[in-house]
């Protein structure tokens, strides 16, 4: 439909007396309708679309013509935009996971009863633009990612190495096995994935919930597998068997990476 189909089609449905004119001046309708044609007298909004007319706003004397500046300055140093993911520390997003399944349960006996699933979305393109946007904006902080569908190792494995820079060895991480993988297979699968596509080496390892004391320990469950797995890539000839850079490799999985990464004062 074009904009002579339009005025003609008003016309049909807009009473007799609005003419559906290209412009509304009040001419056509004068003293016959209330508002545009002024009933009455019939000149008011006559007299007011032509005294509009000489008039002109120019925008550039409210906003001045030129690209938007967000950038300011704090602490000495200059930011591209006012926008700040976990300035201290590491971000850390977990992904692919449906909570709450159960209505019944749920309704009972509230959240986290031990109903929820994996989800096999995996938002892989929404994921590598969020940290897109944060790079353009000198907003990318130390990122930390897990999904609880194990399909999503390699995904992970890939965005991961897109955002990489000198900041600090590994800037952008896969987490550990997660939630259902925290155990034997989920964390072989992880790791050896993570080898495979990027670099095992700079892995800052298992995380603790610290809301729990009985958790602390999996990092010996953790260490155990991680062991067993190199070793078994030497024992294939698939990794060189160097005591001196397997120690090194296992010791900075192990607590070295992690206490460089998130710059904590302790003795490495």
């Amino acid at each position: 439909m074009v904009y002579e189909e339009v005025l003609a089609n008003a016309r049909t449905c807009v009473g007799e007396i609005c003419k559906a004119c290209p412009v509304c001046n009040g001419k056509a309708c004068g003293a016959r309708i209330p508002g545009p044609g002024a009933k009455g007298t019939g000149t008011v909004a006559i007299q007011n679309y032509e005294a509009w007319q000489r008039l002109c706003v120019n925008m550039d004397t409210i906003c001045e013509n030129k690209p938007v500046d967000l950038s300011f300055e704090i602490f000495g140093q200059t930011f591209k935009a006012p926008v700040f993911a976990a300035p201290i520390g590491a971000m850390q997003l977990h992904y692919g996971v449906k909570r709450d399944n159960n209505n019944k349960v749920y309704r009972s006996l509230g959240a986290d009863a031990g109903i929820d699933c994996i989800n096999n979305h995996t938002p892989s393109a929404q994921l590598a633009d969020l940290l897109d946007a944060l790079n353009e904006a000198d907003a990318l902080p130390r990122t930390i990612l897990y999904s609880l569908n194990p399909s999503d190792n390699a995904v992970i494995g890939t965005v991961i190495g897109c955002f990489q820079n000198g900041e600090c060895a590994g800037k952008i991480q896969q987490g550990s096995a997660w939630w259902f993988n925290d155990n034997k297979q989920g964390m072989i699968e992880q790791m050896t994935s993570l080898a495979n596509l990027g670099l095992l080496g700079n892995f800052i390892g298992m995380l603790t919930d610290s809301r729990s004391f009985l958790s602390y320990t999996r990092h010996e469950y953790f260490r155990r597998i991680l062991c067993e797995l190199i070793g078994g890539w030497v024992e294939n000839g698939e990794y060189p068997n160097d005591e001196k850079a397997l120690a090194k490799l296992v010791k900075d999985i192990s607590y070295r990476n992690a206490v460089r990464y998130f710059g904590f004062d302790l003795e490495i």
